[in-house]
């Protein structure tokens, strides 16, 4: 019996002990969980700290960005700004369109059908008979005291536009060429009714000039015509109103 009474207390000691011994042990690990805690609670302002700057200088590089852009592509919003006013774009083409809209298309028309009609006839202007018309037209202005550069100038054109203008004239008289004949008695007659315009100079020193200002006259008569009835004969819809 006195055995067993030992053993019993020594049972309920150990169990103690043990009891005492997680306790601890809880406590411990509640106290190290709410010292983690405060760590993390301490140290996470110098976290966000460290990243806010970083994003703070994305988003000042994306502006930057953004503003150079709109620098660099102004003219695609403002042409001009007069006493701090903007004028738009928009607002220039609008007052464009509203003034030259259908003269300019009907002009694109025109050219449109040109070409169309030459290409009926396998009629096509080389690169090399438009530089060869611009090198006529040089030495004639040279000879005039003048230059190719100045007469540009002159008619606000670019060496493009020239180029444009020539091949363009060029595939018109080719389409007109059998009406654009001029006779040597027209020559003649032309010089005797206007003799006084060339005062000391013979027939034969003007008589290219003098056919040439008739091919051009008749080229710009004929021309009316021929076109009036290419528009007539052609399927041509507008689709917006000026």
């Amino acid at each position: 019996m006195a055995t067993t009474k030992k053993s019993t207390k020594t049972t309920k000691k150990s169990s103690t002990a043990k009891k005492l011994t997680s306790r601890k042990a809880t406590r411990t690990k509640n106290v190290n969980t709410m010292t983690d805690i405060s760590s993390d609670v301490s140290t996470s302002p110098k976290k966000r700290f460290s990243v806010r700057p970083k994003r703070m200088l994305g988003l000042v590089i994306i502006v930057a960005a953004f503003a150079g852009l709109l620098y660099y592509l102004r003219g695609l919003f403002v042409v001009a700004i007069v006493n701090g006013k903007p004028i738009t774009r928009y607002e220039l083409v609008r007052d464009l369109e509203k003034n030259y809209a259908t003269q300019e298309l009907d002009s694109v028309i025109t050219k449109k059908l040109i070409y169309q009609e030459a290409a009926k006839r396998n009629i096509v202007v080389t690169d090399e008979e438009v530089q060869t018309q611009i090198d006529e037209l040089d030495t004639q202005l040279k000879s005039q005291g003048t230059s190719i550069e100045q007469y540009m100038t002159f008619n606000g054109q670019t060496l493009e536009q020239l180029k444009d203008l020539i091949k363009l004239r060029k595939t018109v008289e080719t389409l007109m060429q059998d009406k654009l004949a001029v006779s040597e008695d027209e020559v003649q007659k032309y010089y005797d009714d206007n003799k006084a315009t060339f005062g000391e100079q013979k027939f034969e020193e003007v008589k290219g000039q003098i056919t040439d200002s008739l091919v051009q006259n008749k080229l710009s008569s004929e021309f009316q015509t021929w076109i009036a009835g290419v528009k007539a004969n052609s399927k041509i819809y507008y689709l917006v109103n000026f």
